[in-house]
C-alpha cells in the first residue's frame, strides 16, 4: 500500500516538545498497529518546526490555539489539491488529532461516499453516507490509550457494510452494529433524491435528526467544512447538557 506523509507543525507555544513527540508517536503506532490493517492505508508522521520546512508532497497539520469558528476544536479539508488539518491545542488535543489524521487517511478531499440503506425510517431509498470515520464514535468515554496517549475509537469497513449481521464495527468495539451512532458522535448523509444533507446526532438526552437541507457550493469538501462549523456551533449546548446530567447523577447519587 502506498504511504502518505504527514507533517505535523506545532504554533502554539503552550505545547511542549516532549508532549508533542509522545503524541505523534502514539498516533503513528495507533495508525501502523490498529488502522492500517483495518482501512489498507498507510502514513508516516514528521514533526517539523513551521510551516516553512514542511517538503512538497507532505500533507500538514498544524496545532495551533485557535482555528477559526468559537468552539471548533478540529477539521480537515483540501487547498490548492493539498489535503491538511487544524488542531486545536486544549485539553483534549490529542484524541482531536487522532480523530482529523484518520480521517483524513480515509477521505483526504471529503468525496468518499458509501450508499446504504437509510436510517431515517421516513426514507425508504437509499442514500449516500459520508465517510468520516471517527464522527459516529467520537465522543471521549469511546476513546482509547496507546502508550498513555488518547487516541480516538473509529469505525471500520463494516461499519457501512448494510449486510453485515457480525463484525467488528469499530476498534474498540463500541460500535455494535451497522451505523449506530454513539452518545456525543453524529452520522452524515446527502439523499440522492432531495441532495439535501442530514444527519443523526446524539449530543442530548437522545438521539435525533437534523435536516441540513442544501449546502451552497454543493461539493463534499465544503459539505464537511459546514458539517464540522455545525458541530462547532453544537458544542456550548452539548457542555451544558453535560453538565445538567452530571448535576443529575450527583444529585441523587447523594440520596
Amino acid at each position: 500500500m502506498e504511504e502518505v506523509a504527514l507533517a505535523i507543525v506545532s504554533t502554539t507555544r503552550r505545547l511542549a516538545s516532549r508532549e508533542l513527540k509522545r503524541a505523534v508517536n502514539a498516533i503513528q503506532a495507533q495508525i501502523t498497529r490498529d488502522f492500517a490493517p483495518a482501512w489498507q492505508v498507510s502514513a508516516r508522521l514528521e514533526r517539523f518546526a513551521s510551516a516553512d520546512d514542511v517538503p512538497r508532497g507532505y500533507w500538514p497539520v498544524t496545532i495551533d490555539d485557535d482555528i477559526g469558528p468559537p468552539g471548533m476544536v478540529a477539521t480537515h479539508s483540501s487547498r490548492n489539491g493539498v489535503p491538511y488539518g487544524l488542531i486545536v491545542y486544549d485539553e483534549g488535543w490529542s484524541l482531536s488529532a487522532s480523530h482529523t489524521i484518520l480521517e483524513m487517511l480515509v477521505a483526504p478531499f471529503g468525496d468518499r461516499f458509501i450508499q446504504g440503506p437509510s436510517i431515517h425510517p421516513p426514507t425508504k431509498h437509499p442514500v449516500r453516507y459520508l465517510v468520516q470515520v471517527c464522527d459516529p464514535c467520537e465522543d471521549r468515554a469511546n476513546a482509547y490509550e496507546v502508550d498513555g496517549v488518547v487516541v480516538s475509537d473509529f469505525c471500520t469497513p463494516d461499519f457501512w457494510d448494510s449486510t453485515a449481521k457480525e463484525g467488528r464495527f469499530s476498534f474498540t468495539g463500541a460500535v455494535r452494529r451497522p451505523r449506530q451512532v454513539l452518545r456525543g458522535g453524529y452520522l452524515s448523509w446527502q439523499d440522492p433524491a432531495t441532495r439535501e444533507w442530514w444527519q443523526k446526532v446524539w449530543f442530548g438526552a437522545r438521539p435525533s435528526f437534523q435536516r441540513l437541507g442544501l449546502f451552497e457550493g454543493g461539493t463534499p469538501a465544503n459539505a464537511v467544512r459546514l458539517l464540522d462549523e455545525l458541530q462547532a456551533l453544537q458544542q456550548p449546548r452539548i457542555a451544558e447538557i453535560r453538565q445538567s446530567v452530571e448535576a443529575l447523577i450527583r444529585l441523587y447519587g447523594e440520596r
